[in-house]
């Protein structure tokens, strides 16, 4: 005789599937993707320090680990040339000066120089007898005066120059040569110098 069971034969057959069809799912549960299933993960290794000594890593297919070579060391900072790239600066050309000249022929009478020091004066005599290739005594003193210069130019502005915008001290003289007159500009403390376009 057959005892009557309480659960219904219905319900025992889908238990018995959806446990069958669970297994496979539970199975893979600690499967790594994309290894066989005989395959152990392996475990995260950190990175090799720099400098330090290879790391083993295992080799695809379970081989034995392989050692690779660590990366060559980089120089330090002290070992590496720093390079400098140069850069252009534009420096406003000097005025030019006269060096202390000695005529070698003799200078005119350096009568009329009011302020203007005698030494200065025969500089420019000579400078201005170079210039012209013309005999000193040739060269007469127009006039020679202390003047007070409205900025560091001089009196002899230069295109695209820049100048301190301040009173300056110094001296103004005229020669004359063959009918032509050349002005010299100089601060006090300063030598003449030729200037071509005199301004204010």
């Amino acid at each position: 005789m057959r005892l009557a069971s309480s659960t219904p034969r219905w319900k025992r057959w889908i238990a018995l599937f959806v446990g069958a069809a669970m297994l496979p799912l539970i199975g893979a549960c600690g499967a790594t993707p994309g290894l066989p299933a005989t395959a152990t993960p392996m475990a995260p290794t950190a990175p090799p320090a720099p400098g330090g000594a290879p790391t083993a890593y295992p080799a695809p297919g379970g081989a034995p680990p392989t050692a690779y070579p660590a990366p060559a060391a980089s120089p330090t900072p002290a070992a590496q040339a720093t390079l400098v790239a140069p850069t252009a600066t534009t420096v406003p050309a000097a005025r030019p000066t006269l060096a202390r000249v000695t005529p070698t022929g003799a200078l005119p009478p350096l009568t009329g120089l009011g302020a203007v020091p005698a030494d200065k004066a025969a500089a420019a005599i000579a400078d201005l007898a170079r210039r012209t290739g013309a005999d000193p005594t040739a060269i007469t003193i127009v006039s020679a005066e202390a003047v007070t210069w409205s900025d560091g130019a001089l009196g002899c502005p230069r295109p695209g120059m820049a100048y301190t915008q301040a009173l300056v001290d110094g001296y103004r003289l005229v020669l004359g040569l063959n009918g032509v007159n050349y002005a010299y500009h100089a601060a006090v403390n300063g030598d003449f110098f030729y200037c071509e376009r005199p301004g204010v």
